[in-house]
């Protein structure tokens, strides 16, 4: 969590000192990535750590992650992968910049 504070605290000072668009978004994206990567780990160690003590402490299990199950590394980094293949799609059929027009009717700039 402090990671994250400073990373965006460095954010606004770059902001602040008027650094350039590039590097910005570097910083920007590489906050992002460090922050996923901390509710990640976060998170695996609140699910998995928990469910490796019993809640009788009778015994201590372990955890091997296989890649071709239902809750496996391959459809994990399939469900990771999925919302950009979406996003290229719909951007693909429905492109959020302005192009040339595909209207029927032609408009009052447009020669008949």
């Amino acid at each position: 969590m402090a990671t994250v504070v400073l990373l965006l605290l460095a954010v606004g000072a770059f902001l602040a000192l008027g650094m350039a668009r590039a590097p910005m978004w570097a910083w920007a994206a590489a906050v992002g990535v460090l922050t996923l990567i901390g509710i990640f780990a976060m998170r695996w160690n609140v699910v998995i750590g928990g469910q490796l003590f019993s809640k009788s402490f009778l015994g201590y299990t372990t955890y091997k992650m296989a890649f071709a199950t239902r809750e496996g590394l391959g459809v994990a980094i399939a469900l990771l992968i999925l919302p950009f293949v979406l996003l290229a799609l719909l951007v693909h059929i429905l492109p959020p910049w302005p192009g040339p027009s595909r209207t029927l009717v032609p408009g009052p700039d447009q020669a008949a």
